[in-house]
């Protein structure tokens, strides 16, 4: 069987750490359905995207952390390219947004690519980066490679109230080619989970910073 987990589109995939904050509730009348709660304090949520069969996965969480300060370590996770990318290469840098071209190991299959653009920025109260494919800034399609036709969500920053952050993080994948979507559905999801807990594990804030 084909190993779809490894399609996800890791921004980075995230070791599993002790989440003290009490979790975000979900959205009523947004259609995210609640898939199941982890016993590290993660909840995961579930609507269709764009295309049948395909779903824009949610995870929430919590993190001692303030705000700013993790919004900042999320921001440099972009620096580190987490398998299945086996390369990255950045087009642009600014301060607040980012591009840059992946490649993507995937056996069996077709490697996949495909450029992503990322920006930060601050809506009221809450910390946001958002990210989206944009194959019109990176090269053209590569031979050997399947272009990833979507990828595109984000994370959302707040304060707890206590010191600590409330986390959302949504993405929504389309592996391209011939991969069935309900091959893929479940183990989209369980990587998202993962990749939150790695994220949230090397944003942690640094003593002294």
């Amino acid at each position: 069987m084909i190993d779809v987990r490894i399609m996800i589109v890791s921004l980075a995939v995230f070791v599993a750490i002790a989440l003290h904050s009490p979790v975000l509730s979900a959205e009523d009348g947004d259609g995210f359905r609640r898939v199941k709660c982890t016993k590290d304090g993660i909840t995961v949520s579930r609507r269709e995207g764009r295309s049948k069969g395909f779903f824009i996965n949610r995870i929430e969480s919590g993190s001692p952390h303030p705000p700013a300060a993790l919004a900042q370590g999320l921001w440099k996770v972009f620096e580190n390219a987490y398998p299945p990318v086996f390369e990255r290469k950045f087009i642009s840098r600014s301060e607040n947004e980012i591009v840059f071209h992946d490649k993507v190991k995937t056996p069996v299959v077709s490697d996949r690519d495909y450029t992503l653009r990322a920006r930060r920025f601050v809506d009221g109260d809450a910390y946001r980066i958002v990210f989206e494919t944009a194959p019109g800034s990176g090269p053209p399609p590569l031979e050997g490679y399947v272009r990833m036709p979507m990828v595109r969500g984000g994370w959302r920053i707040v304060s707890d109230g206590a010191g600590g952050s409330l986390v959302r993080y949504e993405v929504y994948t389309e592996p391209g080619g011939l991969v069935p979507a309900l091959l893929v559905r479940d183990p989209l999801t369980e990587d998202a989970v993962g990749y939150v807990r790695r994220c949230l594990k090397d944003a942690a804030p640094v003593k002294g910073d």
